[in-house]
Formats: C-alpha cells, sequence, structure tokens
C-alpha cells in the first residue's frame, strides 16, 4: 500500500519548487503584471462579501492572506454595514486532502468563522462547489444528499478536534444563494436545486435596508459555477473530480503535489520560452530584463524570438478570457430573460465583470466572476454595497508588509508585437 507521510508533502513540494527555480529562477518577479494596474481605493459601505475558490488543504492558497482577511471582518475594516460573508464553492479541498488533515489544520480559520458565525447580526453561508460534493449525474436532484453526507463527515472530524461545530449548520449549506431587493429591504434566499419552488429558509435573511434613491429591483444569483460547464465538459470532469473525492488520503497527498505543485506551478509557457531563448543567443538580457531596461536589441535572433514571445503572451490572455467566454454564454441562454441582473460565480479562478444587453428585452445582466485565494499573487473577492452596485477586489500584502485592499481592473490583452 502507498503511503506518504503528512509531514512529507510540504517538503516534496519545496524540492520540486527547487528545480523549478533552478531553471526558472526569475519566475517571481516575471509574473508581477499586477503592477500595471491603476491602483484605486473606495469608501463606500460593504454590505455583502463573496469570496471563492480559497482551497484549504490545496498547495499554494493563500491561507494566512485568508486569516487576514477573517481578522479584517470580525475587526469591522470592512465597515459596520458587512452582515453576510458568501464562500461560494470549494472552500474545502477534499479532492487535494483528507476530511481530518482538512479539520485539525485549519482550526483558527474555523475559530474566526465560528466568532462571525455566532453574532446575531451576521451570516456566513456556504455554497459548496465541486471540490466538495459530487457533481455527477443529476446533481440538484442529489445535492440534498450529498451535502448531508459531506457535513456528516466534518462533523466528526470536527469534534475529534474538539472544534466548534456551529459552522457546519445544514441551513447555511446550499447550492445556490439568491438576493433581492424587496419591500425595501435586501432579502437573501437559500436554495439546494435550480427547480426548487421555495428557498430553504422559510423566512429571507435580512442583511440591510434599501436606500430610497434606488429604483431599480436588483436581483442577484451566487453559483459556484461548475453549472455552468458545457454539459459535455462537465460529464466528464465531474467523475474526476467525484474520484478524486473518494480517493484513499494517501493517493489525495501525491495527487495534491503532482497536481498543484508540479502540473500548475504557475509557470506559462512564455516563462519556459525566455529561459530557452537565452540559450539561444548566448545568455544576452532575458526578454524580461531588455523590457524592464527599455532597451531592444539589435540582435535579429532575439528581435525573431522576440515577437513569437509576444504572440505567445498574447494567446494565454485570450485563451483565461475566452473560458469565462463560454460560461458567459451559458448563464446568458439560461438566465437572459429572467428577473436576474447580476450572477456571481467562481470555479475558473479567473476574474471578470462583463455586461451584456438585450434592447429589445430592455435588459441587461452583469456576470462576475470573483476570482481566487489559490495560485495567485493577489487574492480577489467582491463586494456588494447598499445602492446594488458591486467592485472586484484584490486582497494583498504591499512591499512594506501591510494589508491592502484596492478595486481591480480587468487585465486588458497585451499588445501584439508583429514588426
Amino acid at each position: 500500500m502507498l503511503i506518504i507521510n503528512k509531514n512529507y508533502k510540504q517538503q516534496i513540494f519545496n524540492n520540486v519548487q527547487k528545480i523549478i527555480q533552478k531553471y526558472q529562477p526569475e519566475f517571481k518577479e516575471e509574473v508581477k503584471y499586477q503592477e500595471d494596474f491603476k491602483v484605486k481605493e473606495i469608501s463606500k459601505n460593504t454590505m455583502v462579501l463573496v469570496v471563492s475558490d480559497v482551497h484549504l488543504g490545496a498547495l499554494k492558497s493563500e491561507i494566512e492572506l485568508f486569516k487576514d482577511f477573517l481578522n479584517h471582518i470580525r475587526e469591522g475594516k470592512f465597515g459596520e454595514s458587512v452582515k453576510t460573508l458568501i464562500i461560494n464553492g470549494d472552500f474545502f479541498d477534499v479532492c487535494m486532502d483528507s476530511y481530518n488533515d482538512l479539520s485539525k489544520d485549519y482550526i483558527d480559520i474555523y475559530k474566526e468563522l465560528s466568532i462571525l458565525q455566532e453574532r446575531e447580526d451576521f451570516s456566513v453561508i456556504f455554497i459548496l462547489g465541486n471540490h466538495e460534493i459530487p457533481v455527477t449525474n443529476d446533481y440538484n436532484g442529489e445535492f440534498r444528499s450529498r451535502k448531508k453526507d459531506f457535513l456528516n463527515k466534518f462533523r466528526s472530524s470536527f469534534t475529534k478536534y474538539s472544534i466548534n461545530t456551529n459552522i457546519l449548520n445544514k441551513d447555511y449549506f446550499c447550492q445556490y444563494v439568491t438576493l433581492n431587493c424587496k419591500n425595501n429591504k435586501w432579502e437573501l434566499y437559500l436554495y439546494d436545486s435550480e427547480y426548487q419552488a421555495k428557498p430553504n429558509n422559510d423566512k429571507p435573511i435580512i442583511i440591510g435596508e434599501v436606500p430610497l434613491n434606488i429604483k431599480e429591483d436588483y436581483m442577484y444569483l451566487f453559483a459556484h459555477g461548475y453549472q455552468f460547464e458545457e454539459e459535455k465538459e462537465l460529464q466528464i470532469c465531474a467523475d474526476v473530480w467525484a474520484s478524486a473525492i473518494e480517493m484513499p488520503d494517501p493517493i489525495k497527498e501525491l495527487g495534491n503535489v503532482l497536481w498543484n505543485g508540479i502540473i500548475h506551478c504557475g509557470i506559462k509557457i512564455s516563462n519556459v520560452m525566455d529561459k530557452i531563448i537565452d540559450k539561444i543567443v548566448d545568455k544576452e538580457p532575458t526578454i524580461y530584463d531588455v523590457i524592464k531596461q527599455k532597451k531592444l536589441s539589435k540582435n535579429p535572433t532575439r528581435k525573431l524570438l522576440k515577437k513569437f514571445l509576444s504572440f505567445l503572451k498574447y494567446c494565454e490572455i485570450i485563451l483565461e478570457q475566452k473560458r469565462n467566454d463560454k460560461f458567459n454564454e451559458n448563464i446568458l441562454d439560461k438566465y437572459m430573460i429572467s428577473k436576474l441582473t447580476h450572477v456571481i460565480f467562481g470555479h475558473t479562478h479567473i476574474k471578470q465583470i462583463a455586461d451584456f444587453g438585450n434592447i429589445s428585452m430592455r435588459k441587461t445582466l452583469k456576470i462576475i466572476n470573483d476570482g481566487s485565494w489559490q495560485k495567485v499573487l493577489r487574492p480577489s473577492y467582491v463586494e456588494i454595497y447598499p445602492d446594488g452596485e458591486t467592485n472586484i477586489m484584490e486582497f494583498f500584502k504591499d512591499s512594506s508588509g501591510r494589508i491592502s485592499r484596492t478595486v481591480w481592473e480587468e487585465r486588458g490583452v497585451p499588445p501584439l508585437i508583429i514588426s
């Protein structure tokens, strides 16, 4: 039987990283494209916070920053009007870690969530994702029984380590959440299936008042996002995710190292190509160094390869945007004729704010992806305000070690160098 000691997981990952660094020592510097963003700060009072894809248990998850995020909520640094934290799927990564380790390794995080959940004026709501429960076959019809099994397993392991189980209340776990402005109040409803006529909660969760000057009937839908996959792709992927959830713990540990430590270690094709270029042209300064110094090499080989590198970088970002585009199309097919004004999802780990309109219907739909807290330089989340407006925010430590939260602006497609 294959056995991987838990203590060796990080050590294996660190050894992998050393090998990567040997061949790509400048990786961390090269990915700091966010420095090009125009940083904006806001002064609005926040009503709802939405995070997706924290992936507790998976390598390269920004656990310490997420602890800081929870501390900020508890200390009131998001404003006094914050009433709800919606965790929009893949918070627990059961594909990559065991229920036992997911319980004992993150006690500090559960303690913070428990403190928030015990407040009378605050709700922590969990939407379950594909790394938490199986989404095979009729996932709407099977959701409630799968949720029950998921919560029972965690309650057992939480109890083993004397962790407060109040955050595992079934009434706050669901597949979908809606947020409406009704009777001058902001109301939250939870659903286990998209076919439910009535929500899980008989009484709405009231999280604030609608300002008098707001005339639009805002209606938000929150879902993790696997629901918006192409049907054929979902059928294939769902079997893989379900198998990973049921794998023996040692296999999960190995899969974590392979998937998050090696296959998806963050190295882009263009980064690797830069090293190859360096070898070809007798170790001249790298292309990134040339760009930083605002100098262009006269070497014809470098000039040609620079065009090729630019093309690769262009393709990478286009492919990222196309991945969200598929989801956008499926969301529009489902909900453009509905009363929804906003759909917020995660799953792809790719931030976006996209506006779609239908002139004949006099209808607009804003589709938002709130990004991820794993394998990113700056984790992100969504803030929703009492006036119904939203922002994607980035949460990070600046060069001085101070926590910052700034409005994210969409990364533009880089210019394609053709001459």
